[in-house]
């Protein structure tokens, strides 16, 4: 029979009473953190305290060990990432260092750890914000995007999503042709056909009938949206 282990200390931990789980401790920490652990984990002092106390407690050789060795990672290019130099400084429990952007060039201060996981660096997160807004607001008009609609109903795009081939065309339950035209957040129904054709030119007609006003409408959003990326590229320089 295994020794009880209650009452005896491991590292930070005291251990309170055998737990509910099976094999395990409910061990309480020098900091009051109260929690329950594996009994391997205390014999063979794989579990000395909480994390939090583990973190504070980290020794100083085992930072600059790592120090060391994060430092061979200077000079070399991460995911486009070019690696100036290693921090001493730590965020969160990893290293800092100085790297040039792939996307703008720009040096810039970030965790090592997630070099190989980002494309681009904080101040490129703003540009693309700042234009997606530009976009938005240009390209988003009363409940439609004026992009989607000129894109189908005049360039002939078909929806990556169509079982068809044809835009707001399907074929229902019955066997039959299924017409719809989705405007400003909803889709309205344009008939049942015994034919894929007669749902297409009930569709067609629908988009003369909606898409084209909105369009006429709309007129100049291209240049609009040009000269509001313009600006936007004119305040960084």
């Amino acid at each position: 029979m295994a020794e009880d282990l209650t009452g005896k200390h491991f590292g930070k931990w005291t251990v309170l009473a055998p737990a509910e789980k099976p094999h395990y401790y409910t061990c309480q920490c020098e900091c009051g953190v109260v929690k329950d652990v594996y009994d391997s984990s205390l014999r063979l002092g794989k579990s000395r305290s909480c994390l939090s106390c583990a973190n504070r407690g980290q020794k100083p050789a085992m930072t600059e060990t790592a120090l060391r060795k994060a430092k061979k990672k200077e000079g070399q290019i991460i995911n486009g990432w070019k690696v100036l130099e290693v921090l001493p400084e730590k965020r969160s429990g990893c290293f800092l260092c100085r790297a040039i952007c792939p996307k703008c060039g720009k040096e810039t201060t970030v965790k090592i750890t997630r070099l190989s996981r980002i494309q681009h660096c904080a101040d490129c997160n703003r540009d693309i914000g700042e234009k997606n807004g530009a976009i938005h607001s240009t390209v988003y008009a009363d409940g439609s995007s004026i992009m989607s609609i000129r894109t189908r109903a005049v360039g002939g795009h078909i929806n990556k999503n169509s079982t068809s081939g044809a835009n707001g065309v399907c074929k229902d339950h019955h066997g039959r042709w299924r017409a719809y035209i989705n405007f400003r957040r909803k889709q309205y129904h344009l008939g049942s056909y015994n034919t894929i054709e007669e749902a297409i030119a009930a569709r067609k007609e629908a988009e003369a009938l909606i898409y084209a006003p909105y369009l006429k409408e709309h007129e100049g959003w291209e240049t609009e949206l040009a000269e509001k990326l313009a600006s936007l590229g004119a305040d960084k320089k």
